[in-house]
């Protein structure tokens, strides 16, 4: 089954929208409230938060890929071509516009002082090594993660069903 872009495109913005949770805005100790938005920005870059849109971008590419292909099948090979280039293209022309709408849902999370300190951590080499283990890193959660829900779901519904035993309420 096909899904259409539109339904990729508004998940992505819903998490990419949302900024981390971080504490309230502070004040910082010179005064300065609002972090500078290009400081944000390079923060979204480094974080890897930004990388995100290329998997999404990825998908859209191949569902479009598919489609005009099906409907050239005879210049499929070409089609591909000319997807690929649009679909980057585009991807260079709008990149800035969400780094910079995800600025503002970030700015007013953080301090400048809070600002600094990203910058340093998402420059550092331990970011770094992280940062390129990070698939494999959430690969490995989610496996974990599954097997936990598994034992859990079944650990409460035997709870549950031993006290609608008890409470007489069992079917």
């Amino acid at each position: 089954m096909k899904q259409p872009i539109f339904v990729f495109t508004a998940l992505f913005l819903a998490l990419c929208l949302a900024p981390l949770p971080l504490q309230a805005a502070e004040v910082d100790a010179d005064g300065a409230n609002t972090p500078d938005r290009q400081d944000v920005i390079r923060i979204l870059q480094l974080s890897g938060e930004l990388d995100n849109v290329r998997l999404i971008v990825r998908k859209m590419h191949a569902m479009a890929k598919e489609r005009y292909s099906e409907a050239n099948p005879d210049r499929a090979e070409r089609v591909a071509e000319i997807v690929q280039q649009e679909m980057q293209a585009e991807l260079n022309s709008a990149l800035p516009k969400l780094a910079d709408m995800m600025a503002e849902a970030w700015l007013p999370h953080l301090t400048q002082r809070d600002v600094n300190v990203l910058l340093q951590f998402y420059s550092s080499p331990t970011w770094t090594k992280l940062r390129g283990k990070r698939q494999e890193i959430s690969q490995e959660g989610m496996i974990l993660a599954r097997g936990w829900a598994n034992a859990f779901a079944q650990q409460a519904d035997q709870r549950i069903q031993n006290r609608l035993q008890e409470e007489g309420l069992a079917p």
